[in-house]
């Protein structure tokens, strides 16, 4: 009879750890799929700090309205301006592509 018992006992374990294996084996081909999509889809590192220090711009007062903005005659014709946004990452952000 122990023997009966071991033999069932093993053999009941098998069927879940080959599921464990399969579901495991499947997870970690999505996440290197997501990996190389991520690699492809951007022209920057996606993981890396895009914080930059603009140490020699101008800045200038702009005023924002219901329909659009004041640019301010002294910054001239041909001037960029650039607009400080703190952002942060939702769950859905490790999987779609980000959109201000």
């Amino acid at each position: 009879m122990p023997v009966t018992r071991d033999l069932y006992e093993r053999l009941s374990r098998r069927p879940v750890l080959l599921a464990l294996a399969v579901v495991l084996a499947v997870l970690g081909m999505l996440a290197l799929a997501e990996g190389r999509r991520l690699r492809g889809l951007y022209w920057y590192e996606v993981g890396a700090d895009q914080h930059y220090a603009f140490s020699q711009a101008r800045t200038y007062p702009v005023v924002l309205t219901d329909d659009g903005f004041g640019w301010p005659d002294s910054a001239g014709t041909a001037s960029t301006a650039m607009l400080v946004l703190d952002v942060k990452v939702t769950l859905a952000g490790h999987w779609f592509e980000p959109t201000v």
